[in-house]
C-alpha cells in the first residue's frame, strides 16, 4: 500500500514539476453536448504564473475513454442519466484526476450517481474537485463503495 501511495504522490508531483519556478498547473475537463446529439469531453491543462494567476500556456486534449480498465460503453460518454456512457465517464474522470486505478474504481459508481447525472448538456469540473470527491468518501466512514 505504501508503494501505491508513493507512486500516486510521484506521478501527481511530476505534472508540477513540468513548471518553470514561480508557475503552476490547473486542470479541469469540460464537457458539451454537441448539436447531432454526441458528446465530448475535453481535458484543459493552464500553466499560470503563481503571482498574478496570469494563464502562460493552455492545451486541450480528449479524455481517454479508459476501456482497458472497464468497459461500460465503448461508444462514448454521456451524462444526464443512470447508464453505461455516464459509468464510462465518471471512470475516466476519477482515473485521470486521481492518477490510481486503485482511487478510482471504489468511487466511480457513486461519483456517476452524485454528479455525472445531474449535469447538463455543458459542464466543467477541475481535477481538484474531483480528488475532493474521493477525499471526502474516504474520510466518512461507511461510504459506498464498489
Amino acid at each position: 500500500m505504501a508503494d501505491l501511495e508513493h507512486n500516486a504522490k510521484k506521478r501527481k508531483d511530476h505534472i508540477h514539476d513540468l513548471n518553470p519556478p514561480g508557475c503552476y498547473t490547473a486542470k479541469c475537463y469540460r464537457g458539451e453536448q454537441l448539436t447531432d446529439g454526441t458528446y465530448e469531453v475535453t481535458i484543459e491543462l493552464s500553466t499560470f504564473f503563481r503571482e498574478n494567476r496570469v494563464p502562460m500556456a493552455t492545451t486541450f486534449h480528449p479524455l481517454p475513454l479508459c476501456l482497458h480498465i472497464r468497459n461500460h460503453s465503448p461508444t462514448g460518454f454521456a451524462w444526464g442519466y443512470a447508464g453505461s456512457g455516464p459509468a464510462q465517464l465518471a471512470l475516466a474522470l476519477l482515473m485521470d484526476a486521481m492518477c490510481d486505478i486503485d482511487l478510482a474504481l471504489p468511487y466511480y459508481q457513486e461519483f456517476k450517481r452524485s454528479v455525472v447525472e445531474s449535469w447538463p448538456g455543458s459542464w466543467v469540473i477541475t481535477a481538484d474537485e474531483i480528488r475532493r470527491f474521493v477525499a471526502s468518501r474516504q474520510e466518512s466512514p461507511g461510504a459506498f463503495t464498489e
